[in-house]
């Protein structure tokens, strides 16, 4: 018998915006996003059993079943149970998302694992996008393709945007002239 992952039937699940439930309450913006994820929380099918293994687990981090880590940390002094503080999360950037994704692929190239596209910083990135942007120091002008040819290389040097492709068609016609 196979075992019911409530989390998989989260209004969580596959959001747009996965960023806001981390989202911490040190800033305006912070705590929008932690009551925009709240808001999102209440109507959810799993929500009492969300938040409830949040308790159980004493989750430090992370809005889960409507409630933020500052209010489950509070539920549990209440109830006599002080968390230890959590430990600080690394700051997510492009490149620690980059860091953390990327896998090496036979001949020398470059792959990305997990879900795609990449919610960071209130907009959406494909592995393409951040490899060449993370190489170049700029974002990309139009789709970013690989050059190389292998199905889902992400190896920055494989990359080019529709200017480096326009700059490579224009210099190969000028060779050929």
């Amino acid at each position: 018998m196979s075992h019911f992952d409530w989390r998989k039937s989260g209004a969580c699940a596959g959001h747009d915006e996965p960023d806001i439930w981390y989202a911490t309450a040190g800033s305006t913006q912070g705590r929008a996003e932690q009551r925009e994820a709240q808001a999102i929380c209440y109507g959810c099918p799993v929500f009492e059993r969300c938040g409830q293994w949040a308790m159980e687990t004493h989750e430090a981090w992370g809005t889960w079943g409507g409630m933020t880590e500052g209010q489950r940390r509070k539920a549990l002094r209440r109830r006599g149970i002080r968390l230890l503080s959590p430990e600080p999360q690394p700051v997510r950037t492009l490149q620690t998302i980059w860091d953390a994704r990327t896998v090496p692929l036979d001949g020398g190239h470059l792959g990305f694992t997990g879900a795609i596209p990449v919610s960071y910083a209130k907009r959406s990135y494909t592995p393409q996008q951040i490899g060449y942007e993370l190489d170049r120091g700029r974002p990309p002008s139009g789709l970013v393709r690989a050059r190389c040819g292998v199905a889902g290389c992400v190896l920055p040097a494989h990359l080019a945007d529709q200017v480096e492709r326009e700059a490579a068609r224009a210099a190969q016609t000028a060779l050929a002239s």
